[in-house]
């Protein structure tokens, strides 16, 4: 694949226990559009148009928080962003025959804990979950390879249940 004219490179490594995973994205710059241009010659939206801040259409997009104010707590799709691919690394590293990395399994536990403070999202479904993520950091603490993939498996059914009804 030739690289002219590349706009961003971006390589991630991560640690899956034993093994380390590499990923590579590359973006080219968009073709130029082809229909009529978004603006009057003066620099002006044409009418009907709402400009945003980053000075293409106004979407009406969440932004998060107000710049200077601390977010308590993440907006909640991050966050099950978040757990999805701490979740897929942890189940990777279990496929592979490694204990998942440490810091992943503690960052899931974490984050599925406070994911369980977010009402009306499954509440029905949260003390079944917690006391799967109990027990798979229990296995994880022991070591038990076996004992977390079985525990890993539990918190899969426990997600599968909660987002056929909620998702």
């Amino acid at each position: 694949m030739p690289l002219a004219g590349m706009k961003t490179l971006k390589i991630s490594v991560k640690d899956a226990g034993e093994a380390l995973t590499v990923k590579v994205r590359l973006k080219f710059p968009k073709p130029e559009p082809v229909h009529a241009p978004a603006h009057a010659s003066d620099g002006t939206p044409l009418t009907g148009q709402q400009s945003g801040p980053d000075g293409g259409p106004d979407r009406g997009q969440d932004r998060g928080p107000a710049p200077g104010r601390p977010a308590l707590r993440p907006r909640y799709k991050s966050l099950k962003k978040r757990m999805k691919r701490d979740f897929k690394d942890i189940g990777a590293a279990l496929a592979a025959g490694f204990p998942p990395h440490p810091a992943t399994a503690a960052n899931f536990a974490a984050d599925s804990r406070l994911m369980t403070t977010y009402r009306g999202k499954g509440d029905e479904h949260y003390p079944a979950y917690l006391a799967a993520v109990d027990a798979f950091e229990a296995a994880q603490a022991s070591g038990d390879l076996e004992a977390m993939a079985r525990h890993y498996r539990d918190l899969a059914l426990c997600k599968k249940k909660c987002h056929a009804d909620h998702a």
